[in-house]
């Protein structure tokens, strides 16, 4: 693997990481190991995640794959309130 994929690897964790914190989901980052990639608390708000919209709009900017979870969690009315579906 070469240095410029590892790196591409790494900002991807970090993106993936400031997405579970923000929208309160910090156990899922130390489960998965991904402690190192998170940003520190400053970096994200507990008033950025009330917004389900900017929840849509950061699953659109992971890429295709985020956006099908997306559409796959839009069905899961018992996991998430009404505002997110």
């Amino acid at each position: 693997m070469k240095i410029g994929e590892k790196i591409e690897k790494i900002k991807r964790y970090k993106d993936i990481s400031i997405l579970l914190i923000k929208y309160g989901r910090s156990d899922l980052v130390q489960q998965a190991g991904l402690s190192d990639f998170a940003p520190s608390d400053g970096e994200v708000t507990s008033e950025e995640s009330e917004k389900a919209d900017e929840f849509a709009t950061d699953l659109e900017n992971l890429g295709a794959t985020f956006i099908k979870l997306g559409q796959l969690l839009s069905t899961r009315a018992d996991l998430f309130p009404q505002q997110y579906l």
